[in-house]
């Protein structure tokens, strides 16, 4: 199912057994997202309530104690859809967020660096030590940001060829 932004629902098993079913799998400008269960709110005539801008307004029905935990969910839900069904997204998006790309990347072992946008260099010092943890990747990655990635065994092995030359 492709709606606006809406791609489809996700299902998740939390450790302590709670299931969460038929989250909305939504992708925008920041890349991909879950939103947990909500309602459209009704107003005192029985009448769905619309924001100003038209859109159906909806109540929360679960919400995390905390923008952190929230966070956190996010990423671990987008990272194993990622992990385990690596195509899901690309079927149906023509290009894949920064951050979306960033979190296939870290599935893939290779150590990410955010590049500001317009940029070629890391903005933070100690840029070819830092190894992000998946979690961390939502703050590290702002919109139109590049991606870097530092080569070598922190990378799986990975290597670049830069051909410049006409017989390439």
């Amino acid at each position: 199912m492709v709606k606006a932004s809406l791609r489809g629902f996700v299902s998740v098993e939390l450790p302590n057994g709670l299931a969460i079913r038929e989250m909305p799998l939504l992708v925008g400008k920041n890349g991909p997202w879950v939103s947990l269960a909500a309602k459209p709110q009704i107003d005192g005539g029985g009448q769905v309530r619309r924001e100003p801008n038209g859109k159906i307004a909806y109540a929360a029905i679960l919400q995390w104690r905390s923008k952190e935990l929230a966070d956190r969910f996010l990423r671990a839900v987008i990272d194993v859809l990622l992990t385990h069904h690596p195509r899901a997204l690309r079927r149906r998006v023509r290009a894949m967020s920064t951050l979306a790309a960033a979190l296939e990347y870290h599935r893939r072992g290779w150590a990410v660096v955010p590049i500001p946008a317009r940029s070629k260099a890391p903005k933070a010092a100690g840029w070819d030590k830092r190894a992000f943890r998946v979690e961390e990747l939502g703050r590290a990655f702002g919109a139109g940001d590049n991606i870097g990635i530092v080569l070598g065994p922190r990378s799986a092995g990975l290597v670049d060829v830069d051909l410049d030359c006409a017989e390439a």
